[in-house]
């Protein structure tokens, strides 16, 4: 397959959580292009929100949640999103990190309980049926239980829905949801602490533009199914894109 200038070509099967995700409840087409995009890469790339994860993080794994990061933050990308120095593209990124962050502020009740820390060093791949899924953990979960302290861990999600989404389009974000929070699920499973056991409770795709907190729900057998039989496609058919 020729590839275009400023594009890496990835020999073997790999793909991102959120990518994988998006390929279960998409249809043929929709599918072939996710898979062009995972197996083609920029050398180029960038990545948005970058900032406004990282203090996301700082901000919910302090005990103590001082509003004043939130501010800090806030100054920060207020600033960026004016600074003329800077490329049309950072700034863009500086005023949606803007507009997450006040669907966050909005979302900030539903963390009260919850024990966030810092993830561990990211341990590489989970490999699936021949294919390398890249789940970036953004934050671990502990909670203590009678059986021993579980864990978990929660992935951020960006991406914004429409304005006036149909409830099909809400349907499919709040499913592809799920599958994040499986997959996160997997990674704690593969990456547990000794001592903890890996619990899908604390396991969660935080939507942050949508102000929802998504857990695995029911079926979480079959989500583990659908994803494994995902992978084995994506494993025959990666050498013929």
């Amino acid at each position: 397959m020729a590839t275009r200038p400023h594009v890496r070509t990835r020999p073997n099967p790999t793909i991102s959580a959120n990518e994988l995700a998006k390929y279960l409840v998409s249809g043929d087409h929709a599918r072939e292009g996710i898979l062009r995009r995972a197996k083609e890469v920029s050398t180029a790339a960038v990545i948005r929100y970058r900032e406004l994860r990282q203090g996301l993080v700082a901000y919910l794994s302090d005990p103590q949640r001082p509003l004043l990061r939130l501010v800090e933050l806030e100054e920060a990308l207020e600033q960026r999103a004016s600074d003329t120095s800077l490329t049309p593209f950072s700034r863009e990124d500086a005023s949606a990190s803007l507009e997450a962050l006040a669907a966050f502020h909005r979302l900030g009740n539903r963390f009260g309980p919850m024990s966030f820390r810092a993830p561990a060093t990211w341990p590489g791949p989970l490999a699936i049926e021949g294919v390398a899924v890249n789940v970036y953990p953004d934050l671990a979960l502990v909670q203590e239980a009678r059986s021993g302290p579980r864990y978990g861990v929660a992935i951020m999600r960006f991406a914004k829905g429409e304005d006036r989404e149909s409830e099909n389009g809400a349907t499919r974000r709040a499913e592809i949801g799920r599958y994040v929070a499986t997959l996160a699920l997997m990674q704690a499973q593969a990456h547990c602490p000794d001592g903890h056991i890996a619990h899908h409770t604390l396991c969660q795709a935080i939507d942050v533009q949508n102000e929802d907190v998504i857990s695995i729900g029911p079926s979480q057998t079959r989500r583990v199914n659908d994803i494994r039989a995902a992978c084995r496609g994506i494993a025959r058919a990666w050498p013929n894109l």
